[in-house]
């Protein structure tokens, strides 16, 4: 699940890709080494992944950049910038992955994506908190369990009634292989009640390490909870409304 790619110049042999054969199955990481001590990240899925660097193409510039649409407000695709007169972009890499959903009409492609200090591997645990959630289990009175959304990065759980003070429970069956990593929840319909909110029965304050809001829809109101918690075994979450 490893891949770290550098910044190639255009010089570089079209088949520098065949230099490289040792690069993992199915690469599904990669950072891509700037000289900052923050280095972009991105993560897909493995399945029928793969990976190679951008090798170069004739231009206008010793470093490949475009300007096609979006920016450019007309149908283009490849086409060079040869002025800094609008937002531009360049290629370090190509990802190839399979799409999230597909229809007859459209195709979704979701990538997990930000800026890190650590190396591909030590991103691992995050790539399979993410691909390979912890399964959930939910008890109280009305709540129904969404499962996990790749989408939003969180644990959906939906309330069906609203006919007392809403208590949700929720057991996370967290593991070295679908660890926990700062996880995020969405309580659909929560309502209008503050939160008290507890981990394995210790309370949690509001703060930097566990934060939420809630989300006005047109059927109620939303909760959305955040946490800072690393974890490879079972967890408990408690959530309450206060009194």
């Amino acid at each position: 699940m490893e891949e770290s790619n550098a910044c190639a110049p255009t010089t570089v042999s079209p088949r520098i890709e065949d230099r490289h054969d040792d690069k993992p199955e199915r690469p599904n990481i990669q950072v891509v080494n700037l000289k900052s001590n923050w280095k972009p990240l991105q993560i897909v899925s493995p399945v029928n992944s793969s990976m190679k660097a951008y090798t170069g193409e004739v231009t206008y510039s010793m470093f490949e950049w475009w300007n096609h649409w979006p920016v450019a407000q007309v149908r283009s695709s490849g086409i060079s910038a040869v002025a800094p007169d609008r937002p531009s972009h360049s290629s370090l890499s190509h990802i190839i992955w399979d799409p999230y959903t597909k229809t007859d009409n459209t195709m979704t492609k979701i990538l997990l994506h930000g800026l890190t200090t650590k190396s591909a591997a030590q991103l691992v645990p995050l790539a399979k908190s993410w691909l390979s959630a912890p399964s959930i289990e939910v008890s109280g009175v009305g709540f129904q369990s969404q499962g996990y959304d790749q989408t939003q990065r969180a644990f959906v759980v939906t309330r069906q009634t609203a006919t007392s003070a809403p208590q949700l429970r929720i057991l996370l069956q967290a593991s070295s292989e679908s660890p926990l990593i700062n996880p995020a929840f969405v309580i659909r319909n929560w309502g209008d009640a503050d939160l008290k909110f507890r981990i394995d029965r210790k309370l949690v304050a509001r703060g930097a390490d566990f934060r939420y809001g809630f989300v006005p829809t047109l059927e109620g109101r939303d909760l959305v909870v955040w946490l800072k918690l690393d974890s490879e075994r079972p967890t408990r979450l408690e959530f309450a409304a206060t009194k």
